[in-house]
Formats: C-alpha cells, sequence, structure tokens
C-alpha cells in the first residue's frame, strides 16, 4: 500500500469516525415479520440498514465459555478473556463503553449518503436483551411481536414445509417467548409493535415509529417495497410481497397442511407460559379454537410423522454439530473442546 492510498485509508476512517448514527434495534423473534418492518423503516431518506448485522452477539458471548465451539477452544479463550478483563480497574463499563463505540462505528461505515440512523435487525439479539441495555441506555428498542400461531405457520414456511427441520426452531420458539416477554415487562424504554397492526395500518405504525426517533414520516416509506432488497433476512416474504399485505395473516393454514403439523403446533402453542401469552396479548384459548377448527388438506401425513421424528432425533442429540465436526476433521481441523 502507498502513501496516497493509505491517506485515502485514513481519510475515509477520520469520516467514519465523525459520521454520528443512531441504532435503531429491532427485537423478535425469527419469522415475526421483521423484515417487513425493517424494509419500512430504511425507506426514509435518513434511515438506512442492511440484512442481519449479527454484530453484537459474539462480542456478548466472547467471554462465555458455553455459548460456541470454535477451533481454538472457546472454553479457554473465555477464561482468558475474563482474566483479561479482571486486571482492568472497571472493566464491565469498560468493555461495555468499547462494544459500544465498536457497533456505532461499524454502522456509521456501512450507513449510505447522509443517513442519520441505522437499523440492526438481527431476531437472535433476545439473547443478549440485557447486554444491549448496558451498551445502549439511551436507545429506544423496537420490540415486534406476531401471533404465535403465525409464527409458526411461517416457521414451516421458511422450511418449505419439511418437518425434519422444524425441531432446530424449538429454542428460537421456546427462549425467544420467554426472553422477549421478560424484556416487555421489565424495560421501560421499548416500543412495542404488533404486526397485526403492522399490515393492517402501516402508515400509523411507520410514522408513529420514525416520530420516535426524531424523524418526519415520509410517503415514500411505503413505496417501493420490491426495491428494497437485502442480503441476508426473509427470503421467502421478500419475494412473494412487493407492498404490505394483509395475506400473512391466514398464511399459517395453508402451511398446517397434515395433521402432524397440526398436531406439533397445538403442541407448541400448548406449551407456551401463560405470562409470554398475557405479556404479548394474544388468547392462548382462541388461538388454539382456531387450529383446532383448522381441516388439513391432508389428513394425516405418515411423510412428516416419519421426518419429524428423524428431525427429533437429528437436532435433539446435536447430530448437526457432529455432522460438522466430523466434516472438519476429514479436512484435517480438529477441533478443542476446553
Amino acid at each position: 500500500m502507498n502513501l496516497i492510498q493509505l491517506k485515502l485509508v485514513s481519510l475515509s476512517l477520520t469520516e467514519i469516525l465523525m459520521k454520528q448514527i443512531k441504532p435503531i434495534f429491532i427485537i423478535s423473534l425469527p419469522r415475526s415479520g421483521s423484515t417487513l418492518l425493517q424494509r419500512l423503516m430504511m425507506g426514509h431518506s435518513s434511515i438506512d440498514s442492511c440484512g442481519e448485522p449479527w454484530l453484537a452477539l459474539p462480542l456478548m458471548t466472547m467471554v462465555k465459555d458455553e455459548s460456541m465451539i470454535a477451533n481454538y477452544g472457546q472454553r479457554s479463550a473465555a477464561r482468558s478473556i475474563q482474566a483479561y478483563l479482571d486486571g482492568i480497574s472497571g472493566a464491565k463499563d469498560v468493555y461495555y463503553a468499547a462494544s459500544r463505540k465498536f457497533l456505532l462505528e461499524m454502522y456509521a461505515a456501512r450507513a449510505k449518503g447522509n443517513a442519520e440512523c441505522f437499523v440492526d435487525k438481527t431476531p437472535r439479539y433476545f439473547r443478549v436483551l440485557a447486554e444491549l441495555r448496558l451498551m445502549f441506555p439511551d436507545v429506544t428498542f423496537v420490540v415486534l411481536i406476531r401471533s404465535p400461531l403465525s409464527v409458526f405457520g411461517s416457521m414451516l414456511n421458511f422450511i418449505k414445509g419439511d418437518m425434519k427441520y422444524l425441531p432446530m426452531w424449538w429454542n428460537d420458539w421456546n427462549e425467544g417467548h420467554r426472553c422477549i416477554a421478560e424484556w416487555i415487562n421489565t424495560d421501560g424504554n421499548t416500543l412495542t409493535v404488533r404486526y397485526e397492526d403492522l399490515v393492517a395500518n402501516p402508515r400509523d405504525v411507520i410514522s408513529k415509529l420514525t416520530e420516535a426517533f426524531g424523524l418526519e414520516f415520509e410517503e415514500d416509506q411505503l413505496q417501493a417495497l420490491s426495491v428494497r432488497q437485502l442480503d441476508r433476512g426473509d427470503p421467502t416474504g421478500t419475494s412473494l410481497y412487493s407492498s404490505v399485505n394483509t395475506a400473512p395473516l391466514q398464511s399459517w393454514r395453508k402451511a398446517v397442511d397434515s395433521f402432524t403439523k397440526k398436531r406439533a403446533a397445538h403442541k407448541w402453542l400448548s406449551e407456551l407460559p401463560n405470562d409470554a401469552w398475557r405479556t404479548f396479548g394474544y388468547s392462548k384459548d382462541e388461538l388454539l379454537n382456531e387450529l383446532k377448527q383448522h381441516k388439513p388438506s391432508h389428513t394425516w401425513g405418515m411423510v412428516d410423522c416419519f421426518r419429524l421424528c428423524v428431525g427429533q432425533i437429528y437436532f435433539g442429540f446435536n447430530c448437526h454439530l457432529l455432522s460438522r465436526l466430523w466434516r472438519k476433521e476429514k479436512s484435517g481441523v480438529r477441533m478443542f473442546f476446553n
């Protein structure tokens, strides 16, 4: 790299550091319509975004020795990083301040033009909500909730009805509902949006959100959704709907097309804690009754039953992780577990 290139890099870094960006965090379960909300928000001339950044997750899990498996030994790494932090006065505050600075600079680097806000829509952030709040005590979080029955149907649509892959969504379903319900009940700086309200009255919902972040609503936000393509996010809804549409409210009926899927939906809805139902504001009895009245197009679905059993074994016993480890071993990379 020559001197001119170094100067250009230095100038670009200076511009990034000087650029002030307000983060907008969209918190939701996967398959809750967060990509639609994100695309509507980024239609504003002062708001930018990109698929799903995931930036905060590795930052907040690097000191947790049970959070991941890595070929350098995550347990040893977490303990070493924690020991390093123990040698810093006020380590917790320093760590979160540095993490905040990192995220803001990364958002500024990705934001285009004169964007004032950057939307970070990463559904698995429900796992690090407490840490995000410590990093951004002054930021209003947007929490998007959706009928659990519709979320279940959207999960089926995402896996194209292949029941083998349904069990891999269980942790998101179970932990996600619990974590988000607790957050709504305890955090005082949160805006809660219902998906059903978003698709029924998008102008009202989006105008209130943009005003909450100090911006004026722009009519263009509701237009030209089809041109706001994202490299990560919801590939199904993005391709199916070029405008805000209420059709997804009943799409679960087509997705739950066999008795096996209907029985699985009943089980998943029944096992949600009552606190989550109360907090989210959906009636458990009404949704279960609606599901009971639903008549799938296939009476039984033996293939669904078989593939669901395979998936419960495959994901329940972490065979998906073992298969990845086996492929690494065959390529000459031995994984660490210390």
